[in-house]
């Protein structure tokens, strides 16, 4: 796992249906065009519309958008240049226009995770679809929960990937959490 977790979460089975890799959080399978963070958002909205009969559609993760984006001249892209220029233009300060830190969510997310997520995880364990279904372990989950951990501003153990998925499938199978 990243972060150093000691034990990998997915049953040799669910590894070896995702490529051979038992830790949840390891990239498996190719990345794809579109951000990781824009399919995230898809997944989590898509139950809500699917279940009120309305196709999920998200424009901006479009492939020929990503596509289009990417061919745009390097000199553009670089630092964020067009995006820069604009707001420049509609009058924003240099602080805004030109941040000294770079936007990151992990810090919140990590302590997001520890704080909540693993009581939340918790509970979700006592009926876990994943578990259940084999593809995780639920021995080593636990294990896992049992662990403490310091925040460390990484988010890297797991969890958020396993609570992620069951909180998904909890939507689409219309369990409550």
């Amino acid at each position: 796992m990243r972060g150093g977790a000691s034990q990998p979460l997915l049953t040799r089975w669910a590894a070896d249906l995702a490529g051979g890799s038992a830790d949840a959080s390891a990239p498996s399978v190719p990345s794809t065009l579109i951000p990781e963070s824009a399919l995230d958002a898809v997944l989590r909205r898509a139950p809500v519309f699917l279940r009120s009969g309305v196709w999920p559609v998200n424009p901006l993760a479009a492939p020929e958008l990503v596509r289009f984006c990417e061919w745009l001249p390097p000199a553009w892209r670089h630092g964020k240049r067009r995006r820069r220029a604009r707001l420049a233009r509609a009058g924003l300060p240099p602080h805004l226009v030109f941040p000294p830190l770079r936007e990151s969510f992990a810090p919140v997310m990590a302590h997001g995770v520890q704080l909540y997520g693993r009581r939340l995880m918790d509970r979700l364990l006592r009926e876990s679809i994943l578990v259940d279904l084999g593809y995780v372990d639920g021995v080593a989950l636990r294990r896992r929960l049992a662990t403490p951990r310091a925040p460390s501003g990484v988010v890297g153990d797991g969890l958020y990937e396993v609570i992620n998925m069951e909180l998904g499938l909890r939507s689409l199978m219309g369990c409550q959490g």
